[in-house]
C-alpha cells in the first residue's frame, strides 16, 4: 500500500514537473518573440534586476506534527523517508521541513498524522495539545491537564510533609545537642560543643 502511494506521488510530481516545464517553455518562446518585436521598435530599456525566489515555508502546525513524528521515528524510518525524498544525506531538520510541506499540501494526510500524534500522546499520558488556534484568542485544551495537576499537587504536599518532618527532626537533634553540651559544661556552637 505504501509502495503504491509512493509510486502515485512520484507520478504526480513528474506530471506536475512536466507541466511546469511546458508552461515555462511556452512563456519563454512567446516572450522571446515579443521581446524581438519590441526591440525593433522600442527605445533602450533599463536593466531589470531579478530577486531570488523565496522557497515555500511550512505552517507551524505542519512543522509541529512533522517534528514530533520524525524525532520519534527510528533511524531506519528516517533513512527510508530521506530516500523517498531523494537525499539520504539530508539532515533531520531538512526532512522535517519536507515532511511538513507535504502535510501542508495534503490536508487529509495532515489530519491523519495529527490524529496519530494525539493518539501517541494519549498513550504516553502526555497532555493532548490542540494545534489549531486563532492569533487573537489562543485555545488550550485542558481536558487531561486536571488529573496531571492534581498528581503534581499531591506530590508537592507529600514533599512538604516530608520537609516538615525533616525540619522537626533537625530541631530535635539540635535541642538534644544543646542540652548535652550544657550538661557537660560546654557552650553549643553550631553543630559542635565547646
Amino acid at each position: 500500500m505504501k509502495h503504491e502511494n509512493t509510486n502515485w506521488l512520484v507520478k504526480k510530481q513528474v506530471i506536475l514537473a512536466l507541466g511546469v516545464i511546458a508552461i515555462i517553455a511556452i512563456y519563454i518562446s512567446s516572450s522571446l518573440i515579443s521581446d524581438a518585436n519590441i526591440a525593433k521598435t522600442a527605445e533602450p530599456i533599463q536593466q531589470l534586476t531579478v530577486e531570488p525566489s523565496v522557497s515555500p515555508q511550512p505552517t507551524e502546525k505542519a512543522l509541529k506534527i512533522a517534528s514530533f513524528l520524525v524525532v520519534r521515528g527510528s533511524e531506519n524510518a528516517k533513512k527510508e523517508s530521506k530516500k523517498e525524498y531523494g537525499n539520504e544525506s539530508m539532515t533531520d531538520s531538512e526532512l522535517i521541513k519536507l515532511v511538513a510541506l507535504r502535510y501542508d499540501s495534503d490536508p487529509a494526510k495532515m489530519a491523519e498524522k495529527e490524529a496519530l500524534v494525539q493518539k501517541i500522546m494519549a498513550e504516553e499520558g502526555q497532555p493532548d495539545y490542540n494545534y489549531t488556534y486563532e492569533p487573537n484568542s489562543p485555545v488550550i485544551d485542558t481536558g487531561k491537564l486536571g488529573s496531571s495537576v492534581k498528581k503534581q499537587q499531591d506530590a508537592i504536599e507529600e514533599l512538604e510533609r516530608q520537609q516538615d518532618k525533616f525540619e522537626e527532626e533537625q530541631r530535635s537533634l539540635e535541642s538534644d545537642l544543646r542540652r548535652q553540651c550544657r550538661d557537660n559544661g560546654g557552650i553549643p556552637v553550631g553543630s559542635m560543643c565547646r
